[in-house]
């Protein structure tokens, strides 16, 4: 009897093979689905349940202000606070934006320098992992990186990277470590740029005074919030740092754990979704093979078959439609899954090291796709089963009450078309089938709009994600690269004549040197830099630690130089060699009488050796400190206010100064940025042309007749004074009004053509050091911390929640695809049970375009009362959608009108894809077919 239940079984599925093809289709884009979507989730949140460990976890982040003047004493710092009452450990971090590049790069990047106050592999709070290699050692120039960062950038064990100082000079650090961080750092990128170091070689590079955050834990999270308040204080009032914000997090409720459960539950629920949804199709199907093989069953009870029977035959139908979809839905999803969470699960901060599939994918996709199918054909086959051998006997294929009832006797009082009434007629034919059809592409369409609406406002945060996030406009000054803006810049008066604590830049022209190098030196190295610092031997040299030599100890007349450690280094010198320098106007050979510990990377000499050396200074425009007085002389952008003159304040500003005002802004094409006062009173705008010329109460003013030259307008810059204050510097007194700020900003050498100042001779680049104190904030750029970089940071953020989009995105065309096929199925089906009424209609002279519009009549009826039920769910669907969300608490949710259009456009393409094939089928056969097949 087995061998007969099969028989009938392979029967059916061969005997139609485009409807088991669709059928098996729909269920393993639904077991695909739900295989992918659940290994995505599960994959991401048990990588980070092992990475995240809520005992490394701390309670309570502080992050804070460097101190101003010298360094901290972090050691009694963190003796003080971890004496406090309730706190089990309290451990700094310094972590700071720096400059990097790799050797054969001439350009350096923005990168995020890691240093901790605990020994590499003793920190307790949030701890680093080492992957592989070792840990740096202190002072010895070595470093680790984070893996994402070596594998981004192709860096291996034992490369070396270039580390830009703050203040001058460049460090060379030998990667001996690879590391990954679990944990993340507040204000951090992806991690591809991080590299970590030693306290005090971070320190001794960056000049940082203290730590950007400390990271605190107590014995509960109960006592952590009772005790938060007494610990900020402490470190307010006690230790010479300053908070800047704080964070206060229960370990057990860590976001990103939390976070990935919530959203691997929702990706859960989508996935069943579209498999119950796939599965609606089985149950059609099934239904309609009962009902085309009613005569069938009363034959096979007629011989003996009992319910029993019936029940395997079309169940064991439904299970080898399960079994055919499921097999190669389940080996697709799982490589496909594993595939999308490695590259989803840098989004979350983490690296998947475990991609073994996940047991519940696998038994979820077995389960839905081999168990639900079954079930989904449970109805109709009890339905069928109970069929007796006279019903199926008698059986027409039209119930004698069709056309009768009180929907019949409305259709047919109602004014519509003819072909419109039929298409109505013909959907209630089948009551339950039209139930389940029309709550499958309910459910496509409505999960479609919601995760629409969803991605929708996602995408709108990310547009504006700085206001939606309430993060404050912040200006990192890493990003305008002070470090390279040295000629005067640093001083705040110019240096006319050297004195001890003078630095000025010269040469190193070493024709030694440069017979041992490479034949073409690039142009970079063919003429390298250092910057020598004037002393007074008798007063200024007790500054300076030697390490090698006796500078002038014994003889304070002795001529010679004094080189730093990394002098030394860069250009593989020792005492006793010579050094060969190059000034404007001399050019001289000195012994090297001293190497010296310095945190500069400069070399020493007697003030008046210096200053023979050097020649005359000669004063020289000093960007983005370059101010001058200008007449705006186009007479169609006069100042409004007549109670002003037309002269206005210009400042020289830099190319790194001006791209950071403007974008546009370029050194080969000059044009002006203004402020918007200045524009109001000009009635002038962005794209507009303005004349300017020296002012005329000027000495060149007064002895020529000075020439006009126009810029175009490149931005009109809202900035007040506090900000102007921050970019520039030495502003003239009364030049800036906090009422009415009238400025232009122009590249200061064509500030210096337009009022005849002769700026191709330039002073050499100098700057005062104090040589007691070289820890002056003039020379060294304050250091960025992280945390403060809100721009990388609110990038990352927008990428997290667009990954998350993608997703939902990806849930939703899996749900149009499901209904779909679906709907081209059961119109597949209807043109094959209906072919009889097709020969009627051929009969009376129906041609074929009568009969295509009659069966995509139907589709788009059917679609178009699928879109309308879709409507309200589609709503509440996606609040619940935005409510899994990350960072949902500052995003405000709006329903975008957009999503009902787009679904109704969708619900009208897949109706008519779904329905024209079947129905050009329908139309091409013939009275003849019809009538044999009958």
């Amino acid at each position: 009897m087995l061998r007969t239940h099969r028989r009938k079984i392979i029967g059916d599925i061969t005997s139609r093979k485009t409807r088991t093809l669709l059928v098996t289709l729909s269920v393993f884009v639904g077991v695909l689905g739900v295989v992918v979507l659940i290994t995505l989730g599960e994959l991401i949140t048990r990588q980070l349940e092992k990475d995240l460990n809520p005992r490394e976890m701390a309670m309570l982040r502080i992050y804070l202000d460097q101190p101003v003047g010298r360094r901290a004493d972090n050691d009694a710092v963190l003796q003080l606070l971890r004496s406090r009452p309730g706190v089990t450990n309290v451990e700094g971090q310094a972590v700071f934006g720096f400059q990097w590049k790799l050797p054969e790069d001439a350009e350096f990047r923005n990168g995020q320098m890691y240093a901790y106050s605990e020994p590499f592999g003793s920190i307790d709070l949030e701890p680093v992992r080492l992957v592989r290699g070792r840990y740096p050692t202190p002072n010895t120039g070595e470093a680790a990186i984070e893996i994402r960062m070596a594998q981004k950038y192709g860096i291996r064990l034992g490369n070396t990277i270039t580390a830009q100082r703050n203040g001058f000079g460049t460090a060379e650090l030998k990667v001996v470590g690879l590391i990954f961080q679990p944990y993340l750092y507040v204000g951090s990128t992806e991690n591809t740029e991080s590299v970590y170091l030693a306290y005090s070689d971070a320190q001794n590079i960056l000049r940082f005074t203290g730590f950007s955050s400390i990271y605190v834990r107590f014995t509960d999270f109960a006592t952590a919030r009772e005790r938060s308040s007494e610990f900020r204080r402490v470190i307010s009032n006690l230790t010479p740092y300053s908070i800047a914000f704080y964070l206060l997090d229960n370990p057990q409720k860590n976001a990103f754990i939390v976070g990935a459960r919530q959203f691997s539950q929702v990706l859960t629920i989508l996935a069943l979704v579209a498999m119950v949804v796939a599965n609606f199709l089985v149950t059609n199907v099934i239904n309609t093979v009962v009902a085309e093989q009613r005569q069938q069953i009363g034959a096979m009870k007629a011989i003996g078959a009992t319910r029993a029977d019936i029940l395997i035959i079309y169940l064991g139908l439904a299970l080898a439609y399960g079994v055919m979809g499921t097999i190669p839905g389940v080996l697709a999803g799982l490589p496909i899954g594993r595939a999308v969470a490695v590259k989803a699960a840098p989004i979350a901060n983490t690296l998947l090291e475990d991609t073994t599939p996940p047991l519940i994918a696998v038994t979820v996709g077995l389960g839905m796709g081999l168990v639900v199918p079954v079930l989904a054909a449970l109805v109709p086959v009890l339905s069928g089963s109970r069929v007796t051998i006279l019903e199926a006997m008698t059986d027409r294929g039209i119930r004698s009450t069709y056309g009768k009832g009180l929907l019949a006797a409305l259709i047919a009082r109602s004014p519509l078309p003819g072909t419109l009434e039929h298409a109505v007629n013909n959907i209630l034919r089948h009551k339950s089938r039209l139930m389940l059809t029309l709550l499958t592409l309910t459910l496509a369409t409505a999960s479609f709009m919601g995760m629409y609406a969803v991605f929708n406002r996602l995408n709108g945060v990310i547009t504006d994600i700085r206001a939606e996030l309430s993060l404050d406009f912040s200006v990192d000054t890493a990003r305008l690269s002070v470090f390279s803006v040295m000629q005067s810049l640093l001083s705040e008066e110019p240096i006319s004549e050297i004195q001890p604590g003078v630095a000025v830049e010269v040469t190193v022209n070493d024709p030694v040197e440069a017979a041992e190098t490479a034949e073409e030196p690039p142009a970079s190295e063919a003429a390298p830099h250092i910057f020598v610092t004037a002393i007074d031997p008798t007063a200024n040299a007790r500054d300076i630690t030697l390490i090698q030599g006796t500078g002038w100890q014994e003889d304070p007349t002795r001529s010679g130089v004094v080189i730093t450690e990394e002098i030394a280094d860069r250009f593989d010198k020792s005492v006793g060699d010579e050094i060969t320098l190059s000034s404007a106007e001399n050019t001289r050979t000195y012994p090297i009488i001293g190497i010296a510990e310095y945190p500069l990377q400069t070399a020493f000499m007697p003030s008046d050796e210096l200053a023979a050396f050097i020649g005359t200074l000669r004063d020289a425009p000093e960007p983005n400190a370059y101010w001058r007085e200008v007449t705006v002389a186009n007479g169609d952008a006069r100042l409004a206010d007549s109670s002003n003159s037309d002269t206005v304040w210009a400042v020289g500003i830099d190319e790194r100064v001006g791209r950071f005002l403007a974008p546009s802004f370029s050194v080969d094409q000059p044009g002006v940025i203004i402020s918007r006062d200045l524009a109001d009173a000009l009635g002038v705008a962005e794209g507009d042309t303005l004349t300017l010329r020296a002012a005329s109460d000027s000495l060149i003013g007064a002895l020529l007749d000075t020439p006009k030259t126009t810029y175009p307008i490149l931005r009109v810059a809202d900035i007040d004074p506090a900000q102007i204050s921050f970019i520039l510097r030495q502003a003239p007194e009364g030049a800036l009004d906090a009422a009415d700020v009238r400025l232009i900003a122009l590249h200061w050498t064509a500030l210096a053509d337009l009022v005849h100042e002769d700026y191709r001779e330039f002073t050499p680049r100098t700057f005062r050091v104090d040589l007691a104190d070289p820890f002056d904030p003039r020379l060294f750029a304050r250091p960025v911390p992280v945390y403060a970089d809100q721009v990388d940071f609110a990038d990352r953020v927008a990428d997290t929640i667009l990954s998350l989009g993608v997703v939902m995105s990806f849930a939703s065309l899996l749900m149009a695809l499901v209904g779909g096929i679906g709907l081209f199925t059961l119109t597949s089906m209807s043109v094959h049970e209906r072919q009889r009424e097709i020969g009627v209609m051929r009969s009376v002279g129906a041609t074929s375009g009568v009969i295509i519009r009659q069966f995509l009549t139907e589709g788009i009826v059917l679609g178009l009362g699928a879109w309308l039920f879709a409507l309200p769910i589609s709503y509440f669907l996606s609040r619940l959608l935005l409510a899994s969300v990350p960072f949902n608490e500052v995003i405000r949710f709006e329903y975008t009108l957009r999503a009902p259009v787009l679904g109704l456009a969708g619900m009208l393409i897949i109706t008519v894809l779904a329905t024209l094939y079947p129905a050009i089928r329908a139309s091409q056969k013939t009275v003849a077919e019809i009538l044999r097949y009958q």
